[in-house]
Formats: structure tokens, sequence, C-alpha cells
């Protein structure tokens, strides 16, 4: 075999694309790693597959999931708010059909369950109050109008009691959470009593709040704080946890584990454990990049499903594995913003539903399980549309460790799981040379006819070397797939693009990269000044 072997991988490290375009990033991370996540083996797998879940009943206008009711009669069931009429559904987690709703103009964020009842508070500024849901029978889904339910933007149990925060559409008493009474929140509340205040007055509104252990975690805008007592809420014990880091809107903390939050806030993400908080997200590039079909509401959130936490950034889907500690990115048309959960006996995997977060696709929502096989995810009697995506991965730039000196690259190969079409594609950065004046003047004549042709005068144009390996090598199994091309090159990355593949009936992945081979020789150093 021409050439010395030097094996780049396994890519345990991630993406990370925060600075630079890879030159100084560890060998073991990548600039970029879309549809694939990083296992516990070290090897990248393909994510989940998004299905259609399909729903009725309820205005084609877009539905937002606010969380799930679970009847002790066993049925499982969506809280879906509908933005036609404002009205809050109850949906049927398997047929999709909405079985009951509020009255229209009740706008809301947010639900809780508790003593077999589902409470869901009126947004601020509603035209008709909040209420609960309850079960009278294991057929039927009734709302129960509650007058004095104050109105709020998150809700969450606490020691017996349900805690209502007012959020950021407030515009009076906007440090205030109310409490209800004692193991009765269907009884009357007394807003104008029972209430807190938190840090009033320092231009901060209280936009959310959720249970941590023994005590309650309240964030505002740029701050976060701890609230507990034994016996008397008025007689609690409220203390300042960080003074710079809160939440900006809803749906922008989660709680794992009942010992970890996670909150997303300006542009970064932070876990909070044992009350002090850990930027988490310095490897990832978060910046604001616009994308025009994401509704105003969904253009960031952070959400959970299993280990797997979602961080919706304007325009990118980031995905952080809790179980590995490491970063990906998921690209597909079918986008969202906020997850719930059910919990699932009959299929072993809980699922994940959301809501489209597309202005083009408004009307759609999605389901998916932690699961890698790419198959009808089966429901009933919707029989969703397959999702067909692409892994892809681009890495860092190697000079290995000679920058003084070309090298000759013989081939290159990639160690993978798959059954379907696999294109390596072998890029050398600012391998051309620039065009000289007399070149310029020959092909466009004028400056003018240069700059309309979109011509940059040094466009550092790389040499870019494509070979693609069709699907018809063999079925799923682990392989090894040559690349061939002999090249000459200073510097040099890789890019994989990997069809994922849909019912191949393989339990554990569509497709397992493990690591790339290259075989190359050094060659003579550098003799241009500049190279």
């Amino acid at each position: 075999m021409p050439g010395d072997a030097t094996r780049l991988g396994p890519f345990i490290g991630g993406l990370h694309n925060s600075s630079g375009t890879g030159e100084f990033i560890d060998n073991g991370e990548l600039y970029e790693l879309t549809n694939l996540e990083v296992d516990t083996d070290g090897s990248l797998v393909n994510r989940p597959e998004i299905s259609l879940f399909t729903m009725s009943g309820l205005s084609t206008a877009q539905s937002s999931m606010l969380g799930v009711f679970l009847p002790s009669d066993g049925r499982k069931l969506l809280v879906v708010y509908n933005s036609a009429q404002k009205q809050v559904h109850i949906v049927d987690s398997v047929s999709g059909a909405s079985l009951s709703n509020s009255p229209i103009n009740t706008e809301a964020v947010c639900c809780v369950q508790y003593g077999g009842l589902l409470f869901v508070p009126a947004k601020p500024g509603s035209a008709a109050n909040g209420g609960y849901f309850s079960a009278p029978t294991p057929t039927t889904i009734a709302w129960n109008a509650h007058a004095t339910l104050p109105k709020g933007e998150a809700i969450t149990l606490y020691r017996e009691r349900l805690w209502i925060a007012c959020g950021m559409s407030a515009v009076a008493d906007t440090s205030r959470f109310f409490f209800s009474p004692a193991g009765l929140p269907q009884n009357a509340w007394n807003p104008g009593l029972d209430f807190i205040d938190v840090a009033a007055g320092n231009g901060q509104k209280l936009v959310s709040l959720c249970r941590l252990g023994q005590d309650l975690v309240l964030f505002k805008e740029h701050s976060t704080h701890r609230f507990s007592y034994t016996t008397d809420p008025r007689k609690a014990q409220l203390d300042e946890i960080d003074a710079a880091i809160g939440n900006p809107a809803v749906n922008c903390h989660v709680v794992y584990n009942n010992n970890t939050v996670y909150v997303l806030h300006d542009n970064s993400v932070y876990e909070l454990f044992q009350y002090t908080y850990t930027r988490i997200s310095s490897s990832i590039n978060m910046v604001q990049e616009t994308d025009l079909d994401l509704f105003a509401k969904d253009q960031y959130g952070l959400t959970l499903h299993r280990d797997r936490l979602f961080v919706r950034y304007f325009k990118n889907m980031y995905v952080y594995s809790i179980r590995v500690k490491r970063w990906s990115r998921w690209d597909t048309v079918r986008k969202f913003s906020k997850v719930v959960v059910i919990p699932s006996a009959t299929v072993g995997l809980d699922t994940a539903y959301a809501s489209s977060a597309s202005i083009t696709l408004s009307t759609q929502s999605y389901l998916f399980r932690d699961d890698r096989r790419t198959t009808d995810q089966g429901q009933t009697p919707q029989n969703p549309a397959i999702e067909r995506f692409q892994g892809k991965i681009v890495t860092k730039t190697y000079d290995f460790d000679v920058p003084h000196a070309y090298k000759v690259l013989f081939m290159w190969g990639i160690s993978i799981a798959t059954s379907g079409r696999v294109t390596g594609i072998l890029t050398i950065p600012n391998a051309r040379r620039n065009k000289t004046y007399q070149e310029m003047k020959d092909l466009y004549n004028t400056f003018a006819a240069v700059q309309a042709a979109g011509v940059t005068w040094a466009s550092n144009t790389p040499v870019v070397i494509t070979d693609e390996v069709l699907p018809s090598l063999g079925l799923y199994s682990r392989k090894y797939l040559k690349v061939l091309k002999k090249v000459r090159f200073r510097q040099v990355f890789f890019t994989l693009t990997m069809d994922v593949v849909t019912n191949n009936g393989i339990a554990d992945a569509s497709l397992r990269l493990y690591d790339l081979t290259v075989f190359l020789k050094q060659k003579e150093t550098v003799v241009k000044e500049t190279s």
C-alpha cells in the first residue's frame, strides 16, 4: 500500500464550530456534524426520523404543544393550543382527534397536571379566564372554568400547591407569582393576598419558574432566584442565585433528573447544578442567523426529550447529548422549537410530539422517538410519510503537523456501516492562484463587469475532488469504502454526505460512521514566500 496510513477519528468530540473555519479544533472534533450524533462507543450514528402527526378537529392555523394530560383511566393525551380561535384542545395521542376544548379567546402557553386535573392558566391579556380539564368518565373530557385562577405564562407544582408566574406579556405586577390553596387548586384562589414579589423594581419581569429538589427556582429576564419554605409561603426564604443569567422568554429552561436545570440565556446555554451556573455551549456558534420561515415565537427555545437537549437558536437547531456531553446539529424541513413527551409502555420508547415552527408548513405536527431505525413510526391510522435525510460531517483542516511541507495523498477510506450512498469530498483550500490584472482585463474588460459577475480579486479558490460510492456495494454492515484520487496538497479537509436509508430492518442504526483513514507521504518543503 503506498503511503503511510493515518487514522482520523473516532470523532468523539462532536461539533465544534464556534471559531475559525476548523483549523484550531481538536482532531476528535468536527467543524460540521449534521443529522448525526456521537454515540456512547465513540462512533457517529444518525438521528431519529421525524414523522408527521395528523390532528383533527382543530382549525388549520398553527397549533402549539403545551403539555400532556394523563388521566387515571390510562389515556395519553396532548394539550394543544390552536391560534385561530384561541382555544386549548385535548388531543388523543394515537388518533390525533380533538376530544375537548376550552372556550374561544382562552389564550394560553402553559399547563400542569395535579390531582387528576389539568390546570391551564390564561395568558395575561387573554379575553377569557383559565380553568382546568377533568376526566369524569373513561370516555369523556370536560372543561371547567376557574374564575379566580391567576393569569400567567408559567405554572408548576411545589409542596402540594400550584404556582403561577406572570410572564413576559404581563404589564402590571411584573415581578409577581401566585400560589393556590394547599392541596385544592380547583378551589378559589386569593390572588390579592396569596402572592410573592421577586426583586420588584429591578426592571426585569418574572418570566418563568420550576421546581428543583426541595426548592422553587424563579427566572427573571436576567437573574435567577431560589425560593423555599416549610409551613407558610409568606414566611419563605428568597435568595438570589445569579444576578446576570435568567430567561428571555417562556420555553427557555428545562429540568433534568430533578437535580439539574438547563437554561438558554442570550446566546449561551447554561447548566445549573448545585445552584452554580456552568456554560456548556462554548463549542457551538450561536449567532442570530435569521430564518424568515420561522414564526416569531419560535425563533429560540430550549426543550428536552429523554437525554437530548434541543436548542432552537434562530436558524439552527442544536442538540446536546446529556449522556456523552457532545453537541450536534439537526437539519430538517420539519422544523420545531418545543417538544412534549408522552411515556409509552406499548412501544417501549417515550414519544416526543412537536408543532411546526415553519410558516410554510404551519399546519403540520410531528412525532419521533429515541430510535435510530428510519422506518415509519406507525401511528395508526395516520401512516405518516417517511422523512428522508442525509448525515454530513466536515472535518477540521489538516496539515498533519507539517505546515511547511507539501504532502501527497494516495487514497483515503471510510470505516462505516450503511446500506446507502456515500459521497466523499476532498477540499484543498487556497489552492488555485489568483488571476493577474491582465487576465481579469482580458476576461471582463471593465471593473464594472468584474463587479457584476461577482468576482473577487483574491478569491482563494479551493480545489474540490468528489467521489461517490453507490449503495450497490453491500447491505448494512461495517465495511471499508475506498475513495480514490492521488493529489498533492499542503492543507486539506474532508466532507462526507451519507444517505440515511429507510426500512433497512437494522435495530441499532441506519448509519454508523467509525473513522477515516488517509494514506499519504511528506514531499518537498514549500518554496514560495506565500503558499
